[in-house]
């Protein structure tokens, strides 16, 4: 009972956005995707036999994501664990940073607005306690992971978009890299 219970999340996950559109679409279009080897598709293929033929490779088994954090609502450029794992930050095009709740997959605060341009590289300090964040907009940005407020003003000398950035070991430092062909070290 477990296992179809797991399914039965996989499956609602999966396909929850076609089946809102429409009912019938269960049949005719999420069923007949299933894993070959599903328990649920085991269990309504003899209910499908004059349904959709789906002739490619069927994979025989679930995906492994866990999981399907929503709420960007552009490309998501940047994603880093806390080093306890607890959270998750993310960054992306809409420029908005967002910090989840690994476990539930929850928003833990409101976005952090700030940047004005695609946020490209987000990543904790190693202590957790703060997080630091790369734009296209030229400058970067370092929050308090648990509030979501700025900590300090930007960090401005890059004449280009900033792609990467990274705590150094000790907490002390933070590392970019640009389109202008530099690689900054800064004062955390």
């Amino acid at each position: 009972v477990a296992g179809l219970a797991v399914e039965a999340i996989h499956f609602i996950e999966g396909f929850a956005p076609v089946i809102q559109d429409s009912t019938p679409h269960l049949y005719l279009s999420a069923m007949p995707h299933t894993p070959s080897k599903s328990v649920l598709r085991t269990l309504w293929t003899h209910k499908l036999r004059h349904g959709v033929c789906f002739t490619p490779e069927q994979p025989q088994t679930w995906p492994t994501a866990v999981q399907v954090l929503l709420g960007h609502t552009s490309s998501i450029w940047s994603v880093a664990y806390s080093p306890d794992g607890q959270h998750i930050v993310s960054g992306s095009s809409d420029k908005t940073i967002r910090i989840w709740n690994a476990r539930t997959g929850q928003l833990v605060t409101d976005p952090l607005q700030g940047h004005t341009s695609s946020i490209n590289s987000v990543a904790y300090s190693p202590d957790g306690q703060h997080i630091v964040s790369g734009s296209s907009d030229k400058t970067i940005r370092i929050w308090n992971a648990r509030t979501g407020q700025l900590v300090t003003d930007p960090l401005q000398g890059h004449t280009s978009s900033i792609w990467s950035v990274a705590y150094s070991p000790d907490g002390q430092h933070i590392v970019s890299g640009s389109d202008d062909n530099t690689i900054r070290i800064w004062n955390a």
